[in-house]
């Protein structure tokens, strides 16, 4: 039987590093990527990738990598979580770089992945109602929300591709330390508890192997 094969957008990050680590340990070949945080605890194979320089994402999907051929998995877990005024042209720059890299990897992901693969994205509930404070990282994740329906209405229905959009409440990841301490405490104050990366890592395992994949799973933490 073929042993299958995952890659993780943003394995260096600290939902990205429990997701490698919750495939590896339920059989997948992992492949990852990383820019800033290079994870030495994570298995299978990390590659440098700043995910700003699209020259470096088109290498990455360019099938140089023997790792990248035939893979039945993708997650993106790469968008970091940018503040900025709602009409702060400047807040929407700095988010597009990471935007554009997850649409190229997401349209790309079709010509290496085996008939019938997966992709999961991980999104925030801000899709639903927008985030003021942090417009533009909002409007992304709204992007690709809206980009795997369309997947999903095409591809989906004829098994070829299907995806499935993680809608996460607050998690608990070094991305808070860099935040502003309002933003923070209005988050702490509505949650019953923040969700845990390996809780989304083992849901991520759970739900890749359903036979019939949701486009939709919602992790909550809200009062």
């Amino acid at each position: 039987m073929k042993q299958k094969k995952a890659l993780v957008i943003g394995g260096g990050s600290d939902i990205g590093s429990a997701i490698v680590k919750a495939l590896h340990a339920a059989g997948y070949d992992v492949v990852w990527t990383y820019f800033h945080t290079f994870r030495p605890e994570n298995p299978g194979k990390g590659i440098c990738c700043d995910l700003r320089d699209m020259e470096q994402v088109k290498v990455l999907f360019s099938g140089l990598f023997d790792d990248l051929r035939d893979f039945d998995l993708m997650v993106t877990a790469a968008i970091p979580f940018l503040e900025s005024d709602n009409f702060d042209f400047g807040g929407y720059l700095a988010i597009r770089p990471f935007l554009d890299a997850h649409v190229y990897a997401i349209t790309s992901a079709k010509a290496f992945m085996s008939h019938g693969g997966r992709i999961i994205n991980m999104l925030g509930q801000c899709v639903k109602k927008g985030l003021p404070g942090a417009p533009f990282y909002s409007g992304a994740f709204t992007l690709l929300h809206n980009l795997g329906k369309s997947i999903n209405a095409v591809e989906g229905r004829a098994g070829e591709l299907s995806v499935c959009d993680f809608l996460l409440g607050p998690v608990e990841t070094r991305e808070w330390d860099g935040l502003s301490e309002d933003m923070v405490n209005e988050y702490r104050s509505k949650v019953v508890r923040f969700i845990s990366p390996k809780q989304i890592a083992d849901t991520v395992v759970f739900t890749a192997i359903q036979e019939v994949m949701p486009n939709t799973c919602e992790l909550d933490a809200y009062y």
